[in-house]
């Protein structure tokens, strides 16, 4: 019998698929953010501000971790166990997305609630829309990390 804590060294270390997924919604979410507030800008990018988006996407993306982190315990491991017998087929990835963009929707419209001035618009889609910036990521990321474990 094989002792369950003995590491198999042919088989590389990865973080946990919870902490992976987070960790990209997080910081893809932010950097998404930035590109497409920046591309809306009537003289385009300015290239000087090229440089800060650099440690704007590390604090921010850190700031938002526990958010997406606490989006995914709600969202994100429910929908796990739910489509979980489908989840090497390819089409889940859409599906993903789509959850992705639901629960991102859902939890900054919770959050936006509780802690700013409540002006997200839950039916609305807009430029930068911060729940999908950051629920399509996270739900994509969940996804793909879950099919590899």
């Amino acid at each position: 019998m094989t002792d369950p804590s003995m590491r198999d060294p042919a088989r590389p270390r990865r973080l946990p698929a919870f902490l992976s997924a987070a960790l990209t919604g997080a910081y893809a979410g932010i950097a998404l953010q930035c590109l497409l507030a920046w591309s809306s800008e009537p003289d385009g990018l300015d290239w000087s501000d090229a440089g800060a988006m650099v440690p704007i996407v590390a604090i921010y993306g850190l700031i938002a971790l526990p958010f997406v982190a606490l989006g995914l315990f709600v969202f994100g491991i429910p929908a796990a166990r739910l489509f979980g017998r489908w989840r090497d087929r390819p089409w889940m990835g859409l599906v993903a997305a789509v959850c992705g963009a639901l629960a991102g929707k859902l939890a900054y419209h919770a959050i936006d609630r509780l802690l700013f001035f409540g002006a997200y618009k839950l039916w609305t889609i807009e430029r930068v829309d911060l729940g999908l910036c950051y629920g399509v990521p996270a739900g994509l990321a969940w996804w793909w990390f879950n099919r590899r474990d």
